[in-house]
């Protein structure tokens, strides 16, 4: 694939990204969230419960705990100033079957320490 025009056109405008991208209205996305360490952006995620977030697994590999994470809901951009409090992770699960070469069952779960109502964020 490294030669293949698909990749080409992925990455044709060269920003980072994707092509056209805008900015989200605050609210508009309420189960996305920032998944992040040490005050950095590292993943984003989707809310699929008050409790559960579903993430990649090669975002949490080789992180040392679930302490070392910090959720923002209601993010427009990671970049940009973090207004809503950070939400602490109890527990990370990888898929068990995951492989870094491959990317082979890229999946993973975080369970927050704390319900996470998404109609409050943003």
């Amino acid at each position: 694939l490294r030669g293949s025009s698909f990749l080409l056109a992925a990455n044709s405008s060269g920003a980072p990204g994707a092509p056209g991208a805008q900015p989200a209205p605050l609210g508009s996305w309420p189960w996305q969230v920032s998944l992040q360490l040490s005050g950095s952006h590292r993943c984003g995620g989707a809310l699929i419960s008050p409790y559960w977030i579903v993430t990649a697994a090669h975002c949490v590999d080789r992180v040392s705990g679930p302490g070392d994470w910090a959720v923002y809901a209601g993010i427009v951009d990671p970049s940009g100033p973090l207004f809503n409090p950070a939400h602490s992770v109890s527990r990370v699960v990888a898929h068990e079957g995951f492989d870094r070469l491959t990317r082979r069952n890229d999946i993973a779960l975080m369970r927050l320490s704390k319900a996470l109502d998404s109609t409050a964020t943003g």
